[in-house]
């Protein structure tokens, strides 16, 4: 009888585990939230792909991401993501969640456009582009900037509120 229920307990676990392991992506995260949306979801929870991703009301384009299951163990919620979005809007990193909500990125490149949709403080007369190339940003909860380590370009900026002035 002991043996019977260890055989039992042994297979609830290992299915258990292969069911996580292979964990579809569409039925953790909804293809639709209040303030984002994807077309489809594919992948596992683990290795996933959103495509058409759009974030309050802007189109970012098309994401992957990696989690890194190891770092699970230490309460933070990792992975490494590439969005893709051409020609205008590119970006890749190692992105990290804590338990506190604090988020830190490491590695991160990216080339945006200035949008106000993107970034809510860019006024609406101002376009361009951005370039980051981050080894280190920590933003808290509440949107607050830690720290940043590395270089942040702005590239080709036009101000068109009265006269267009490129800048």
């Amino acid at each position: 009888m002991k043996r019977t229920v260890t055989v039992i307990v042994l297979g609830v676990v290992a299915f258990a585990a292969i069911v996580l392991a292979r964990l579809p992506a569409s039925w953790v995260l909804p293809a639709a939230g209040p303030d984002y949306g994807c077309a489809s979801v594919a992948g596992t929870l683990w290795n996933g792909y959103c495509s058409d991703l759009e974030v309050g009301g802007a189109a970012m384009g098309d994401l992957t991401w990696r989690l890194q299951p190891a770092r699970l163990l230490s309460g933070r919620l990792a992975a490494h993501v590439d969005l893709e979005h051409p020609p205008t809007t590119s970006a890749r990193g190692d992105i990290e969640i804590g338990f506190g909500g604090t988020v830190v990125a490491r590695d991160l490149t990216a080339s945006l456009p200035l949008d106000p949709k993107l970034l809510p403080g860019v006024p609406p007369a101002l376009s361009g582009s951005l370039s980051l190339d981050l080894a280190l940003a920590r933003i808290s909860r509440r949107g607050v900037v830690g720290s940043l380590d590395g270089r942040i370009e702005a590239h080709d900026i036009v101000e068109s509120s009265g006269y267009v002035t490129p800048l």
